[in-house]
């Protein structure tokens, strides 16, 4: 349940998908959090402002000593079994 509160807009594809009820997840974060519906609408409104202004800066992720452990570049990443 955590891992799509975190990651809502994923969790919102999943919901699109019909493999996710989006209600029970809100229902869930505001039961966990004790907060208003208005404070989570708020929360998603600042969560999904800040993660557009970041989309916009280019990003590299260094993996640092786990760089090794990756696919070459080009090479295509397997698709996930579960969406």
């Amino acid at each position: 349940m955590r891992h799509n509160a975190s990651h809502f807009g994923r969790a919102q594809q999943l919901a699109a998908e019909g493999y996710l009820d989006l209600d029970a997840k809100i229902t869930h974060f505001l039961k966990v959090k004790g907060v208003s519906r208005a404070a989570f609408d708020q929360h998603m409104t600042d969560a999904f402002r800040l993660w557009r202004e970041r989309c916009e800066r280019p990003w590299r992720v260094d993996f640092g000593p786990w760089a090794h452990l990756l696919p070459p570049q080009g090479v295509p990443r397997r698709k996930a079994l579960i969406p």
